[in-house]
Order: structure tokens, then sequence, then C-alpha cells
């Protein structure tokens, strides 16, 4: 509309200076008269529809001339009044649809515009900006430009299209796929799967079910505490293994260790000699450095030695002699049975009433062949034959019996020997005669005057099957002899005695003995002087045992006396010494030790001229 206004004026003021133009001309022709009529249109009039001039022909308003630049058609015409403008120069044309014949020629702006680009005009050019559409897949991210530039000439918009590509390269309308995404198979896609149902990681032990995309196909797992993923799986810590192992991990070190304690002492009458846990260290999945128990002198981790008052003997702690109970349990004054007396009368302190600290005997009967039996002695380790050979042999000849045994693997042992008096001593039973040994061994002759031969080196000594008696014998003499296996037992040695002024210890058994030796003492008397060492500084002396007595002898030694322990006796003392043990096939003798002659036999208790010395037990 605004052009055509533009166009409505430049034309109404080419018609007003061709018609001023045509007015002068006439005036100079022939000058108007004075009654020519001039009609003066007010500018706020209106203009009519009737011509000026009555003669001319009427114009179609409506009409636009052709060219609104030419001159008339016939140049010599004026208007009817050449004064006059167009009625309302505002006004538009009749026909407001009609344009004027020869419109203005748009710009290149304009036409720019009007094909919907943007005018540089810097560059007087015409572009326009055509975005690259979607991406085709999922999972993916424009890499680089997502749109590209057109421009518009002649008409056409010209330059380079681009649609939407995959490319690991930046450019126009490329793609690639978005983090933790993958190109495959025309794809973007990852390891963990695009669904939650889909995640491998569900299925992973000890998996934290988070997923992390390595690759297309590929992923890995974060793991729970103490977990790492290791190629497709969640393994343990070494930390972990080790608490997972029921260790205790050492950070500094980088170990996994555990105290173990050390399994039970397989024998009895032992106890540990170290400490009684061990160290392991956890490596590979198994745990290394396990210790067994094993009987040691010298202490460590699970070592044992023998508890006090027992030895190692190969494979148990075997008790000495002088812990070995000699099963007395009755109590007798000089003649008879007795009730056992008070701490304040007479006869107090003999075997029966002394007896709570030591070992009883155990013994099994067993038959490791077939119709071969033999007897075990459970404290000791020592095998007994189970009877006495029908055959009596010279005493020495009394091992011929035992290579018999050995010939002819008896029970299948082949270590028959002939036992020596302190083995006999462990299977005597004090409280009993006739015949004196633990009632286990019934096939033992009853009859009193059955001797046994012993092995007692230098010296030939038998043991009396009916009370017990050590005695020296003939070799000339033929007595019947039963045979043991195993090892012997143990002897004590001059190392063994531990010499203060008035005292020796025995380190092996504990026992704390008096040194000095008091002579001419009968039974009764020697245990009233036993009785009476003890005082607000001293305590547990008493008279000991024959057992007790015995374990001061070695059958071993070569020379009189036939003991280690210092000063015992002199070279020529032939006494005995007293033992709080009654003789139970006589009950008015006492047992005694003769250490010249290394023998045990009985007293009779009112003899007045043996040897006294007390004993008592270590604190």
């Amino acid at each position: 509309m605004k052009k055509f206004f533009v166009s409505l004026a430049i034309f109404s003021a080419l018609i007003f200076v061709i018609s001023c133009g045509s007015g002068k001309k006439d005036k100079k022709e022939s000058e108007p008269t004075d009654d020519t009529d001039v009609i003066e249109t007010d500018a706020d009039t209106e203009p009519t529809d009737e011509p000026t001039n009555p003669t001319d022909e009427p114009t179609n308003p409506t009409d636009e001339p052709t060219n609104p630049t030419d001159e008339p058609t016939n140049p010599t015409d004026e208007p009817t009044n050449p004064t006059d403008e167009p009625t309302n120069p505002t006004d538009e044309p009749t026909n407001p649809t009609d344009e004027p014949t020869n419109p203005t020629t748009p710009t290149a702006e304009e036409i720019c515009s009007t094909a919907g680009g943007n005018w540089n005009s810097t560059e007087n050019k015409c572009t326009k900006t055509v975005s690259c559409g979607e991406i085709p897949i999922a999972h993916a991210e424009w890499n680089g430009e997502n749109s590209y530039s057109l421009v518009y000439v002649d008409g056409e918009w010209n330059g380079e299209t681009f649609t939407p590509a995959y490319s690991e390269t930046e450019g126009t309308c490329k793609y690639k796929c978005a983090e933790n995404y993958y190109w495959h198979e025309s794809n973007c896609v990852n390891g963990c799967g695009n669904n939650t149902e889909d995640n491998p990681c569900l299925t992973i032990d000890f998996s934290d079910n988070n997923c992390n995309p390595t690759g297309a196909t590929t992923f890995t797992c974060g793991c729970e505490n103490g977990y790492y993923w290791n190629n497709d799986a969640c393994e343990p810590t070494e930390e972990k293994k080790c608490d997972l192992a029921g260790g205790d991990w050492n950070e500094t070190e980088s170990n996994c260790t555990k105290t173990v304690s050390c399994d039970e002492i397989p024998v009895a009458h032992a106890e540990w000699n170290g400490e009684d846990s061990y160290s392991m260290e956890y490596s590979g999945g198994d745990w290394i450095g396990e210790i067994s128990p094993e009987y040691s002198e010298t202490e460590g981790n699970c070592k044992y030695k023998c508890s006090a008052k027992y030895f190692w003997n190969d494979s148990i702690c075997v008790p000495y002699l002088a812990n070995i109970c000699t099963h007395q349990n009755l109590c007798y004054n000089n003649t008879e049975t007795i009730s056992c007396p008070a701490e304040d009368s007479a006869f107090y302190g003999q075997d029966a009433q002394n007896n709570s600290s030591c070992t009883a005997q155990s013994f099994t009967l067993e038959t490791p062949v077939e119709e071969q039996n033999v007897i075990v002695d459970n404290n000791t380790g020592l095998i007994w034959e189970p009877a006495p050979s029908a055959t009596t042999y010279y005493g020495d000849q009394a091992d011929r019996h035992c290579t018999d045994l050995n010939n002819a693997a008896y029970a299948g042992i082949n270590t028959w020997r002939v036992p020596h008096p302190f083995e006999f001593q462990t299977i005597v039973n004090r409280s009993k005669n006739g015949p004196a040994t633990h009632e286990i061994f019934t096939n033992m002759p009853a009859e009193d005057g059955v001797f046994l031969w012993t092995d007692s080196g230098s010296r030939y000594r038998a043991f009396k099957v009916y009370s017990g008696t050590i005695i020296s014998r003939s070799s000339s003499t033929k007595y019947k002899v039963v045979c043991v296996s195993g090892k012997e037992l143990y002897q004590s040695t001059a190392e063994d005695f531990e010499v203060s002024e008035t005292t020796v210890k025995d380190k092996r058994t504990g026992l704390i003995w008096q040194k000095e030796k008091i002579t001419n003492k009968s039974w009764e008397q020697a245990l009233t002087y036993c009785k009476g060492l003890n005082n607000e500084t001293e305590s547990g002396w008493r008279l000991p045992n024959i057992n007790e007595l015995m374990s001061l002898l070695n059958f071993n030694k070569e020379e009189e006396p036939y003991s280690y322990f210092p000063e015992i006796v002199e070279t020529t003392d032939y006494n005995s010494f007293w033992s709080s043990t009654t003789d139970a096939s006589n009950q008015a003798q006492a047992w005694a030790l003769t250490p010249i002659y290394g023998e045990v036999s009985a007293t009779v208790k009112s003899w007045d001229q043996n040897f006294v010395k007390c004993v008592k037990n270590a604190e």
C-alpha cells in the first residue's frame, strides 16, 4: 500500500508539472480574458466526480495511466482546469488492487528475505543456516556442527548439503557415540546394556550392581567392599582373603597371619615347654607354618616336656620310681593293722598317709597276636610277658628265655629282655602278698620262695614274687624268668643331685632329702624323728616310702655302694635305711634299703640299728 501511495504521489506531481507547463504556453499565445473563471479547489474540499469542463469527456477514475511518467496523448491538450490538483492526493485509485503500470524493482535484501535467507551487507550475499536434522540412532551426540550454510544465487540456493553420518572426526552433521557408548554394528551400544534388567553385574557375585562399560560388549562391575574387579569377576583383596580365612591382616608387612593354639599334648604327664600357640601365614590360599606338638627339652612353640616327677622315655612321659604309688593303703603299728594315727600320735607319717601325690599303677591286658597275650603298663610303656617261663635258668643264662621269645616273635615283638630291679618294683603292690604283684598278673606264682631273675649289672639279684624283695643271689642258682619289652626305666645319676649345706635335692623326682645320715633308729623312732624336723620354719618332712628310697639306687653302678647319692653310706656301712612301708606279708616288718648291696628287704620294726634319711616334696 505504501508503494501505491508513493507511486500515486509521483504520478500526481508529474501531472501537476505538465499542467503548469501547458498553461504558460497558452498564455503566451493568448492571454486569458478577465471574465475567464478559475476554479480553485480548497485543499480541504473533496474533489467531485464531474469534469471541470462540461465539454470534456468524463475520465475513468479507476483507470491508471499507461505510464505515469508519459505525457498526455495529445500534447496540445491541457487539463480543463490546469490549476487543479488531484482532489485528494492521498486517496487510492478507484480500484485499490491495481498497481502502477511500472512498480519499483525490489532490492537484493528484499529478495533474500523473501527467499527465507539472511542478508549479509558486508559480503553482499544472501545465506541461510540449515539444520542437520535429528541423529538417526540412540545414545549418540553431534561431533561438530549440527547445521550448515547455503547461499542464494540467481533465484536458487546453492552450496553443499549434508546428511547426518557417524564419524569419530569432527565435521558438519557428523555424530559420535555418547560417553560410555561405543560404535558397534551401526549402533551406539555398551557392555552394560540399555536397560536395568540387561545389567550383567546383577549376576556377578559380590558386585555392587554398578556397571561401567568399557566397550561395545565389555564392561567392569563395581564390587563390594573388600573386593576388586578382575577380568570378569569380583575377586577378594588380599586383606579380604585374610579376613575370610580367619586371619589378621598386617598392613605394614602386607601379610596375613593368625595365632593358632597348639593341639593337645599327645602324651600324659606332660606340660608345655614354651608357648602353647604359634603363628601361621596365609599364602596362596593355604595356611603355612603349621606346628605339631613335639617333645623338647628346649623351649619353643608347641614344645612340651614331661611334668615334674616324670621323664621322657622315647614316646611317653614315665614316672620316676619315686613317684609311683606303692599302693599301701593301710596303717600299722609294730605288729598289726591300726587306724591311721593323728599327727600327734605314735606311728604317724607312714606310707598310707603320704600317697596323695603319687602316680597310681595302670595296666591293660592286650592280645596283639591271637592267643598271645601281653600286659601293658600304661604309665611306663613297658610290655610284660604275662607269666614266667616254665624253665629255670642259671643267673648268667637268664636271657635265653627272652631270646627264645624274640626268635618266635611272641606277640609280634622281638625286643624282649630281662627286667632290671626298678622295673619289677613298678608292678609290685605293697598292700598284698603271695604274689605281691598287681592283680592283673594272674599267672605269677603265689607260693613263697619263688624268685625271678633280674638284670642288675655286675651283681646277680633276684625278685621274690611272694613279697616283692630284691635280693642278691648266686648265679649258680636256677630261677624262672619273665621278660619285658620297652625302654629301660631311668636310674639316677650323680648329675641328678643338687647338694646344699643340709639337704640334697633330686632334680628329677623333685624330692628334697636330708643330707645327714641318722643312725640307730627303730621303725617307730624313725617315723617320730622325721615328724620332729617340722617346726615354724620347716614343714613336710617325713619318712620316705620304699619306692622313694629305691630311686636313690643305680643297679648299673660297678662298685659299692650302688647309689650316686652324695655320701649316702660308707663302704663299711652294711645297715639299711628305714622306709615308711610295712611288709604286707609280715606286719611286724617294714621295708628297708641296703645301699651297700643294692637290695630291698624287710626288717623287723623293733630293730633299732637302721639308718634314717628323711625326705619332703619340693615346694
